[in-house]
């Protein structure tokens, strides 16, 4: 679970819970999420330094490769992302991680986002038809 826009704690019980049911919480500061983020400029700088250098072959470049060099390589991709402040930006937060993300928007300001407001979240979430891409679901079985 990433949370955008976070800057504020939410306190111990929530990332425990997380943690409990298996999930991966991660909060962003509000001064993390709006500067740009130069991971993948930073990882894109390191793969041509390696092909001019010889080492490797623009073919060699994998999804896997950029993955494994970013700021967050033992993180799994979020699958939600929760958008408080009814923000529709993700304001260069997690670009590469957050392509198969699902994104939840509240109107709740951070600072007064709760547990209901997070249940919500989830529950919403769990209704989705997560496709990574793919057929929806329904779809596939017509």
């Amino acid at each position: 679970v990433y949370m955008g826009d976070a800057g504020y704690n939410m306190g111990n019980s929530l990332m425990v819970g997380c943690a409990k049911m298996g999930l991966h919480f991660v909060a962003c500061s509000p001064d993390e999420s709006y500067f740009p983020n130069p991971a993948l400029q930073e990882e894109c700088q390191k793969i041509a330094e390696q092909i001019k250098a010889g080492t490797i072959e623009p073919s060699d470049i994998t999804e896997q490769m950029i993955s494994d060099n970013l700021y967050l390589p033992d993180v799994p991709d979020p699958e939600l992302i929760i958008r408080p402040s009814g923000e529709l930006r993700i304001s260069n937060f997690l670009l590469w991680e957050c392509a198969y993300s699902e994104f939840w928007i509240s109107d709740v300001l951070w600072p007064d986002f709760g547990y209901e407001d997070l249940t919500q979240a989830f529950r919403d979430y769990a209704l989705r038809d997560r496709r990574f891409g793919g057929l929806s679901k329904k779809d596939s079985k017509k």
